[in-house]
């Protein structure tokens, strides 16, 4: 989409500074479904639209748009929320302001006894007019002979060429409709069953720990493993957002006595706790970016039954949806640790 025009029916029912933060702008609701398309800058994050779904309480297909776009719609936004209704769908050209020495000085339909439109109506002021572009490709009509185009909008993506265009096309995902998908998989946005399998195949230790950090990134912004021993729960690995390893490998937690972590070690699953502020959870919540008291989604990594590790999640992109990828990735790490350990006994 090259221009957004946001509906402002919609941008009520969303918390302010939601759609400057999220970089996503609510554009249109079909009336028939209810779906609401959705112009966001990276069409690869399903957050923007998980969020904007949650608060406006219906589906969302999301429209990939640039940057550019984007910056120019949320500085209007301000001055667009009062302008009364909205159109449905963005125009496909660019405003151009109209000469003021050209023509009349009163234009057309602005004096007092204006009929009511029973159409809708443009938000742009009377002196600004449309004037549409080309379209976004022009495709050859069917007759032979001269060419002569018809003015069709083709939706299917043009193939690239080149080295930049092969390029876009290895970094961007296909200009359709969403949901989106990357086309190539990166380690925090891989499949979890692709992740599965490749710590079912894994021949290390560590090599499984990393997979199983890159496969909690897709759903938490810092990540952190701690080993459980007999006397402490000692810092492991951490995401690479972790910069400070030396406090990480210096991380002790008692075992003697009660913290957070034993909502992991004593339960089966995914457990959403808030880390107390004290001396004994502050070094973690440091660790893991976040203030003293912030929720944290805790899991245990068992092998053979007993715990062998923990994994610390913080800053859940959508709750309910990270517990369950959490649950389906460290038994998996479990099973994986537990080969490992049968084949050194052989």
């Amino acid at each position: 989409m090259r221009h957004i025009a946001p509906v402002g029916s919609l941008l009520q029912n969303l918390p302010p500074g939601l759609c400057e933060r999220l970089l996503a702008l609510p554009v249109r609701r079909d009336p028939r479904t209810g779906t609401v398309d959705v112009a966001v800058v990276d069409a690869r994050d399903s957050h923007a639209a998980d969020e904007i779904s949650y608060w406006l309480k219906a589906p969302v297909r999301v429209v990939r748009t640039s940057l550019a776009a984007m910056d120019a719609a949320l500085g209007r936004l301000d001055s667009l929320l009062d302008l009364g209704m909205r159109p449905l769908a963005a125009p496909m050209g660019a405003p151009v302001i109209a000469d003021p020495g050209a023509g009349s000085s009163e234009e057309p339909g602005t004096g007092p006894n204006i009929p009511i439109a029973l159409t809708r109506r443009s938000l742009l002021p009377p002196s600004v007019s449309l004037v549409v572009g080309p379209p976004a490709i022009e495709r050859d009509g069917p007759r032979g002979g001269p060419r002569e185009r018809e003015h069709v909008l083709d939706l299917k993506r043009r193939k690239p060429s080149g080295p930049a265009s092969e390029a876009f096309a290895r970094e961007a995902p296909p200009t359709q409709r969403g949901p989106f998908a990357p086309t190539s998989p990166t380690p925090a946005s891989e499949p979890t069953a692709a992740i599965v399998e490749q710590m079912h195949s894994a021949q290390d230790r560590d090599r499984i720990l990393a997979l199983l950090i890159s496969g909690v990134l897709a759903v938490a912004r810092s990540v952190v493993v701690l080993a459980v021993r007999r006397d402490a729960i000692a810092g492991w690995a951490g995401s690479p957002g972790i910069r400070d390893r030396a406090a990480l490998r210096d991380l002790r937690m008692p075992v003697s006595s009660r913290t957070a972590m034993n909502e992991g070690l004593d339960h089966e699953g995914i457990r959403l706790v808030c880390l107390p502020d004290d001396p004994v959870h502050s070094p973690l919540a440091s660790l893991l970016g976040i203030p003293p008291g912030s929720a944290v989604a805790i899991g245990a990594v068992r092998v053979e039954g007993k715990p062998a590790a923990l994994v610390v999640a913080a800053e859940l992109v959508d709750n309910i949806r990270a517990m369950s990828h959490m649950a389906d990735l460290t038994p998996a790490a479990g099973e994986s640790l537990a080969r490992l350990l049968r084949e050194r006994r052989k």
